[in-house]
């Protein structure tokens, strides 16, 4: 400050030495630093400053600086390093045209780029650290390879002891907390006198750019003595600290950036990427910003499509209109949306330094008025990071309220045979054995806590109609007390979890090393590894070590058979009629799965370790035994910032898709936290858990033992077998757009399947055709293209279209209650009959779908 002071009267006969026109102004020093003062009123409209054109530091001039005299011909990197070049330059040389103006220029900023590590680690945890940190790296970087390799050729002009990092970053500072637009095309320039002007939101500005003049001008009036502002546009702290070097409390145009994506493992990224590409002009993308109002329609709209399902996908695909992904698809992909959203600005909450509540921040800034502890940066991190914990905040709690908002109309509109209330459990809440108590006793020793218990339940006193819409099980869990919306279910201490990383230490003490037992496994591609440690550590304990486990109360709560089509032989599943095709070929897919991994693993293991794999209990049964448990019962929690399968010891396969919970794992506390998030539950009200499926990926049937309502009714239809690989008509398929797996719905026409039966029932010459002019696929190709891609696609959906029979449907119950197989030694014979019903109500609704498109054709 006080250099800029001294050097301000060399400054001011600069610019009168050189026809600046200012004659109701004055520069003076100011709570920022220097600012620009009214001597005299200034109306609306009146020019506050004008300069000749030759004054303004462009590009162009910098080029034509001459001490720089060909040494830019081969240079290739941003033309602004050109014009910082010259402010470091021009500061250090008497005979610079502008070197009055670049010695009034500050020497010291408070950028971030400026921060010292204990200034900026207030802004741990920020989008502005990790904007700051890439800032520098990315200068460093840049210096490197654009500044210095100019400095080794040019080293007389260009001297190494002047261009250094420092001055380079000082250089950069200054054009940009000062550039001005100019010109019609607002070429970014230094402007002297007028980039002086401070900053006022909201301030009236204009500027006019003349063949010979600059004319800054006012757009309100001043009175004498007022300052007179520019107005640096609206923008939030993290602009200002990183670009000026200040910020302004309580900035109404603050926002907090936030970056979407898809999982790692999602084989959909390309096909969802091209969908947020295909609406980018209404605002959908990757990149959003919160602001204080709350989270915006396209970024909801954008995490739609992020989170959808293969079969969601391609129907959006089909649908031009915008609308498709500007509402509730369904429940399923609405509160996975909502739920991934709130776990993200959660996470970014929590990151943030000082705790998630602004209030501790505010109370340290009203303390350093006081004690004046801070330094100026540390305030200014400080102030910005109240702003973005506001902004979450405000958008956490808009979050919750459209959740709750929603699963409440879910509720209102779920079947009112769901409604399975305190009046159907009342008396199983007197229960008192220990079976139904051991649980929640364990865990409230244990230092957890558990406001649910597990019951059986008496199916004779429920009609058929409220079995098969509630989904009542043999068990039920039920709330103990009044649980409003965000209390807890229950809260389990990792002690009590199995975990992936348990099983994995458990492995390597019994093996010494786990790490040749899985390389199979990884050379395979296996992503399943955790899953599969888990899997074996579960038996382990459950069926070998049984009371003497160290978690047995667990295991307790772990059933020792289970209801699954899975241990259904491939004999036994051949016996079903034909409608039955595509249920039974998930089975068989996922059995040869589980085989291929059993037998990597035995009997290898079992030899090897005979004390801690005995063969008799790790069978194949056991193996698909426990797939199913884990499956059913995993969670998948972030610990220590790495992923890790987690395991309760609750039952969730009551279920129903309107209602909802979630989980948290607290890293304070080591700690998973099951929350209700549905409309209050009174004592005794059953306890459902949300489990999502469709028609065409029954897991629920083969993992939970029972289908659930269907939220998406489709099934799909697949044409791999169809096409040869590298064929004509797969390359024709590709160019255009058109996948191999296709998804039906009733009461839509399937126009994008039907273009794909085109191509692939094409002759050479049609083929020849699309390829010329690919529009053709659409209308159709021909009328003898058309017929076959009808026929073809009625032959595909043929054996869907009838249901089973009565009489159908009683021979197979009556071949399942005579069928005695070693299956049987885990699932009982009339559990069987279960799965038949089960597989029958299946193939009505993949009926009730293709028939609908049958119809359309």
């Amino acid at each position: 400050m006080a250099d800029q002071v001294s050097a301000l009267p060399a400054f001011l006969r600069w610019l009168e030495d050189h026809g600046v026109l200012a004659p109701k102004i004055e520069v003076r020093a100011c709570a920022y630093g220097l600012g620009i003062f009214a001597t005299e009123e200034l109306s609306p409209e009146e020019p506050i400053v004008t300069l000749p054109k030759s004054l303004i530091v462009t590009y162009q001039q910098a080029l034509s600086y001459q001490p720089f005299s060909g040494i830019f011909e081969s240079y290739t990197g941003p033309s602004e390093y050109v014009v910082m070049l010259m402010l470091i330059h021009g500061r250090d040389n008497s005979a610079c045209l502008w070197k009055p103006y670049f010695d009034l220029l500050p020497r010291v900023h408070s950028t971030t780029l400026f921060f010292s590590e204990a200034e900026l680690s207030e802004l741990e945890g920020t989008n502005l650290h990790l904007g700051t940190v890439g800032k520098r790296e990315q200068l460093v970087k840049d210096f490197n390879e654009y500044i210095l390799p100019l400095v080794h050729q040019h080293n007389e002009t260009l001297l190494p002891s002047l261009i250094t990092f420092d001055n380079f970053l000082w250089a950069h500072a200054v054009y940009w907390s000062r550039v001005l637009p100019v010109g019609q095309d607002r070429t970014p320039s230094l402007v002297p006198l007028c980039d002086i002007l401070n900053h006022r939101y909201r301030a009236k500005i204009s500027w006019f750019t003349g063949d010979t003049q600059y004319q800054f001008i006012s757009g309100e009036k001043y009175n004498r003595g007022d300052e007179v502002f520019n107005n640096y546009g609206g923008k939030g702290n993290d602009q200002f600290l990183l670009g000026y070097g200040f910020t302004i409390p309580d900035n109404s145009e603050d926002s907090y950036y936030v970056h979407l994506g898809v999982r790692g493992d999602d084989e959909s990224t390309f096909q969802k990427t091209r969908l947020l590409e295909r609406f980018q002009t209404d605002g959908l993308g990757f990149g959003h910003y919160l602001h204080r109002n709350g989270v915006t329609d396209p970024l909801l709209a954008s995490l739609r499509i992020c989170v959808m399902t293969p079969s969601e996908l391609y129907f959006a695909e089909q649908s031009p209109a915008l609308s498709v992904v500007m509402h509730s698809i369904n429940p399923r992909n609405e509160l996975e949306m909502i739920n991934a959203l709130l776990a993200l600005l959660n996470d970014r909450l929590s990151a943030i330094r000082g705790g998630v509540d602004p209030a501790a921040d505010l109370a340290l800034l009203d303390q350093d008025l006081i004690d004046q502890q801070l330094t100026p940066n540390q305030r200014n991190a400080i102030i910005y990071r109240v702003g973005q914990k506001q902004i979450l905040l405000e958008s956490i709690g808009d979050l919750r309220t459209r959740r709750q908002n929603y699963i409440q109309s879910l509720r209102e509109s779920v079947d009112p045979a769901c409604n399975i209330s305190v009046s159907h459990f009342s008396s199983s809440l007197s229960l008192s054995t220990n079976d139904t108590r051991i649980l929640e006793d364990w865990v409230n020793s244990n230092g957890g806590v558990c406001n649910i218990r597990t019951i059986p339940v008496d199916l004779s006193q429920f009609t058929a109609e409220q079995v098969r819409s509630a989904r009542l099980r043999p068990t039920c869990q039920i709330a103990l007390q009044d649980l409003s919306v965000g209390d807890i279910y229950a809260r389990f201490p990792y002690s009590l979890l199995i975990t992936s990383e348990k099983a994995k230490i458990w492995l390597s003490r019994q093996m010494g090393s786990t790490q040749d037992v899985f390389a199979k496994f990884q050379a395979a591609g296996a992503d399943n590894i955790e899953q599969i440690q888990l899997m074996l550590f579960l038996i382990h304990h459950k069926f070998i070590l049984k009371g003497k486990s160290p978690l047995a109360t667990f295991f307790s709560t772990v059933p020792d058979a289970l209801v699954s089509p899975l241990f259904l032989s491939e004999e036994e599943l051949s016996t079903y009629p034909s409608m039955f095709a595509g249920f039974v070929a998930e089975i068989l897919e996922l059995q040869a799965m589980l085989m291929s991994e059993y037998r990597l693993l035995f009997p290898a293991l079992s030899k090897t370790f005979k004390h801690v794999f005995p063969r008799k209990h790790y069978t194949m049964e056991m193996y698909t035994w426990a797939y199913l448990i884990v499956s059913s019962r995993s969670i998948r929690i972030m610990r220590n910032n790495k992923p890790e399968y987690c395991m309760i010891p609750m039952d969730l396969t009551n279920e129903n898709p309107a209602f909802k919970y979630c989980h948290v794992w607290d890293e304070a506390s080591s700690s998973l936290t099951l929350f209700s998030y549905e409309s209050s539950l009174s004592k005794g009200d059953m306890v459902l858990f949300g489990v999502d499926n469709c028609v065409s990926c029954p897991d629920s049937a083969i993992v939970y033992g029972y289908l659930t309502a269907n939220v998406d009714r489709t099934i799909p239809v697949k044409l791999f077998d169809l096409v040869e690989p590298n064929s004509f008509a797969e390359l024709l398929l590709k160019a255009n757009g058109l996948p191999l797996e296709h998804f039906l719905r009733a009461g839509v026409y399937p126009s994008t399947l039907l273009a794909a039966l085109r191509v692939i029932v094409a002759t050479v010459e049609e083929m020849e055709s699309i390829r010329r002019e690919p529009a053709v696929i659409g209308p159709s190709i021909s009328e003898a293209n058309e017929s076959r891609a009808l026929d073809k696609l009625k032959q595909l959906l043929s054996p869907l279209c009838s249901p089973p029979s009565a009489v159908q449907a009683t021979t197979i119950l009556d071949a399942s209650a005579a069928k005695e197989t070693t299956s049987l030694s885990v699932m009982d014979a009339s559990e069987v009959d279960e799965f038949d019903v089960l597989i029958r109500d299946l193939c009505v609704l993949q009926a009730d779908i293709a028939n609908s498109v049958v119809g359309l054709l």
